[in-house]
């Protein structure tokens, strides 16, 4: 009866190592996982700075038509969801305004002089 209580405690203190350590380890993951999402973080602002300071027309159409974006993507209970017809308006014009944004700006990357 001793040996059977003795290894039981053996195995239920295993068990109980097992999810400690179960759980440090999603604890871990968790703080990895944070890390590398401040370093993203980090990283976009840095980028979007220096982005700015190129080129900073191209940058302020860029950075209005993702603000844009977002609330389209964010804001679902507004009348352009409510039919197919008006989403794909949106994301026509959304484009077109893109388009222009990355032809026709002076600072742009690929900016055509001689139109």
């Amino acid at each position: 009866l001793v040996r059977d209580i003795v290894s039981a405690n053996t195995v239920g203190g295993h068990f109980l190592r097992q999810i400690r350590f179960r759980y440090e380890t999603k604890t871990m993951d968790r703080v990895a996982a944070m890390l590398f999402l401040l370093a993203v973080i980090v990283t976009t602002a840095v980028l979007s700075l220096a982005f700015f300071s190129i080129c900073p027309l191209f940058s302020t159409c860029i950075a209005a038509l993702l603000y844009v974006l977002f609330y389209f993507l964010a804001n679902e209970s507004s009348g352009v969801h409510h039919a197919q017809e008006f989403e794909n308006r949106f994301w026509t014009i959304w484009s077109a305004l893109l388009a222009v944004a990355i032809i026709y700006v002076p600072d742009s990357p690929v900016y055509f002089e001689d139109l």
